[in-house]
């Protein structure tokens, strides 16, 4: 038989065979990886654009959260009038929009909620409502000069309170905020003390709702959380001169309210910030005032007219409170050495409450049980100025104060305050730059008074809310002072 042996033939189709065996494997396997790799690629297919969903509708939400602020922030310069009871859209470009419903107007405010919008009209839209504010038309950031604030007199909501005043019919008299539509505007809205009156007291505080670093529970009803503290300026002209003169001040709004007000009849130098008031217990401690004082009353005990214990017929300085006690057989000073220079910083025994309460069987019962009042230091040189001498402030000239308050927690509770105080900031006769802008601390200058100090735990834990305003009062010179462009900003 010719050819190659059987053998030789077998062994040469045997391995062929395992060849195109293991080819058939091996074209399995790839199939197999490729279906098994294509499941992989699916699920992280699937898994990333589940992720990617997710990050699209984060982004949307805060696309639709930005337009929401941005129309906050533009609702003061909206028309409010025009658009009351009615909710406007407006368009931001790029599926971005806002609207804005107003509400019926309150005393000077329109109730305004925001709701932005990313999106409208598709399967991703989103939507972000923000809380109902309180708008003044024309508050906010529209004055260049102050950078913005965050609260306004005149021209936010405000409030007179326990206004007194010897002559009838008077009384209501005392404080009055004119704007434009009054029959007393002449160009600028200000706020007049005294109605060049004798012998009257009266206070006016904030009293409006706004939202304050995009906080719309920042400022209720007037009162404001304090936090870091804040800036201000504001303008006063005394038009009327002899009077008494006035205070800005900042009270705790824990125990007092925009119905509270200092003052006695027959002692207007204590310019409604000290003394009992209508209500009997005057404004409570924790408080600080800024005493813009336009007459010397000199030496004497707490009660007794002529005892402020100044030297000078005007002056500017920082006041607190006096000593709390109700020593009736003794005759106690209680609320009449509230603004009395020299008074307090004693410690509280605890025999009676800010309100007179007796405690004298169980003095550690009552929270004022040896706490610590702050004393109405008179320092006019020195790194630490609390009281200083302006021997102009009657001039009938237009003066300017800039105020800076910083605010801070200690470790075991207490308050570290700072306060700071420009008077008709000039350069070379000419008024400082940027002594107006709230935006910023003002450095360009040293403050005419300035002074840190720590406040008891107590007294610092009233302060975490308060109310601003101005208190004033006269005895037998008629009184009248306009205050104008009353500014303040918050610090953030």
């Amino acid at each position: 038989m010719s050819g190659r042996p059987v053998t030789a033939q077998f062994s040469r189709l045997f391995f062929r065979r395992r060849r195109l065996s293991a080819r058939g494997s091996a074209l399995l396997y790839v199939i197999a990886s490729i279906a098994l790799l294509g499941a992989v690629g699916g699920g992280v297919a699937y898994f990333s654009s589940s992720s990617s969903t997710s990050q699209l509708s984060k982004t949307h939400s805060d696309q639709a959260y930005y337009a929401a602020i941005s129309g906050l922030r533009y609702a003061p310069k909206a028309d409010l009038a025009a658009m009351q009871n009615s909710t406007t859209t407006y368009s931001l470009g790029n599926n971005v929009a806002f609207k804005m419903t107003v509400g019926t107007k309150t005393a000077s405010a329109y109730p305004v909620t925001v709701c932005g919008i990313y999106g409208a009209g598709t399967s991703m839209e989103a939507n972000y409502q923000l809380a109902q504010v309180s708008v003044t038309p024309g508050s906010g950031t529209d004055e260049p000069e102050y950078g913005s604030y965050d609260i306004r007199l005149p021209g936010d909501a405000s409030q007179t309170a326990g206004a007194k005043s010897a002559h009838t019919g008077m009384a209501n008299k005392l404080i009055k905020v004119v704007t434009e539509g009054d029959e007393d505007y002449e160009g600028t809205a200000y706020v007049r003390l005294g109605n060049r009156t004798t012998q009257g007291y009266a206070c006016l505080w904030f009293n409006d709702t706004k939202t304050v670093q995009e906080d719309s529970t920042y400022c209720q009803n007037g009162v404001c959380k304090f936090g870091k503290g804040f800036r201000l300026y504001f303008e006063f002209q005394v038009v009327s001169a002899g009077a008494d003169g006035f205070t800005v001040s900042f009270i705790n709004a824990t125990n007092n309210t925009v119905n509270d007000c200092g003052g006695d009849l027959s002692m207007g130098e204590l310019l409604g910030y000290g003394g009992p008031g209508l209500s009997g217990h005057g404004l409570r401690p924790g408080k600080i005032a800024l005493e813009v004082d336009t007459f010397q009353n000199g030496s004497g005990y707490c009660t007794g007219a002529g005892s402020r214990e100044d030297d000078d017929d005007g002056h500017l300085a920082y006041v607190y409170w006096g000593a709390i006690d109700d020593d009736s057989w003794w005759g106690g000073c209680n609320t009449y050495d509230d603004n009395q220079h020299t008074a307090g910083g004693n410690i509280n025994d605890g025999e009676y409450t800010i309100d007179g309460k007796d405690y004298r069987g169980s003095p550690k019962k009552n929270p004022l049980y040896n706490t610590v009042n702050l004393e109405n230091t008179k320092i006019k040189l020195g790194s630490n100025r609390t009281y200083k001498r302006i021997s102009n402030l009657e001039d009938g000239a237009v003066h300017t104060v800039r105020m800076e308050v910083t605010r801070a927690t200690n470790a075991n509770g207490s308050g570290a305050y700072s306060l700071k105080t420009w008077v008709d900031c000039t350069v070379s006769g000419e008024p400082c730059e940027g002594i107006k802008k709230l935006t910023e601390d003002f450095t360009a200058k040293n403050p005419d008074l300035i002074s840190s100090f720590t406040m008891d735990k107590y007294f610092h834990g009233l302060l975490n809310t308060f109310l601003v305003g101005f208190t004033e009062a006269t005895g037998d010179s008629a009184q009248e002072v306009r205050l104008m462009n009353f500014y303040l900003k918050f610090r953030e």
